[in-house]
């Protein structure tokens, strides 16, 4: 094991806190400037809103990647088709929470703004 993976028995670096919203002040030098929530849509801001903070952790940390803020619409609208809350009602609930989370694995994300191309 010694060989294979030294890193599992070299000595702990010092345990210090790690504050998560720093890593939107160091990649965007501010918080995010979100919309307000307004409809039953919580779902989808959440799970955009952690793919958001999740980038920006990852480039905080050196990964060369650009931010592109995730396009919270296309999360709550894809979760109302999967589901068939498809209507005149506003939300993606009940039936549809499996689909909130299962949305981003199942179609993935897109980036807010233009579509291009």
């Amino acid at each position: 094991m010694a060989v294979a993976t030294p890193w599992l028995l070299a000595q702990v670096p010092p345990i210090s806190p790690t504050f998560l919203y720093k890593a939107w002040h160091d990649v965007l030098g501010k918080d995010p400037d979100y919309p307000a929530q307004q409809i039953g849509d919580c779902g989808s801001f959440g799970y955009g809103h952690a793919n958001d903070l999740i980038q920006c952790i990852e480039i905080a940390l050196g990964e060369s990647a650009d931010y592109h803020e995730t396009d919270t619409e296309f999360i709550y609208a894809t979760s109302r088709e999967v589901a068939g809350i498809l209507g005149a009602g506003d939300g993606s609930y009940g039936a549809g929470r499996p689909s909130v989370q299962g949305c981003p694995v199942q179609f993935g994300v897109r980036s807010a703004g233009p579509v291009l191309g």
